[in-house]
């Protein structure tokens, strides 16, 4: 996909309030194990 084109649809406002809830997500997690099981559960 390049830079010029629209990504799934979302808006770059959007793209970047999931980039914001993904970081806190991660950034509360102190194992890659803790973190998928985060993951899978938001999906």
């Amino acid at each position: 996909m390049s830079e010029d084109q629209p990504s799934a649809g979302l808006d770059p406002l959007s793209r970047y309030q999931v980039l914001l809830r993904v970081s806190r997500a991660i950034a509360h997690h102190r194992s890659i194990a803790e973190l998928l099981h985060t993951i899978s559960g938001q999906a």
